[in-house]
């Protein structure tokens, strides 16, 4: 498994992309912006199998 680390520079966070070998992507804590995280996992949306949010920021 693959870990790439998608960072926003803001105070919203950042988003982490887990891919496995069949090219399956896991998102974790994706509070920052959409277009950020697209383009960090090369915009294959259709390859996200899951998404888990751990916390919010209040």
């Amino acid at each position: 498994m693959f870990m790439k680390i998608i960072s926003t520079g803001s105070k919203a966070g950042n988003c982490y992309a887990l891919k496995d070998d069949n090219d399956n992507i896991y998102l974790l804590d994706f509070g920052c912006n959409e277009k950020k995280i697209l383009s960090g996992i090369d915009f294959r949306f259709a390859n996200v199998r899951a998404a888990f949010l751990t916390h919010e920021h209040g």
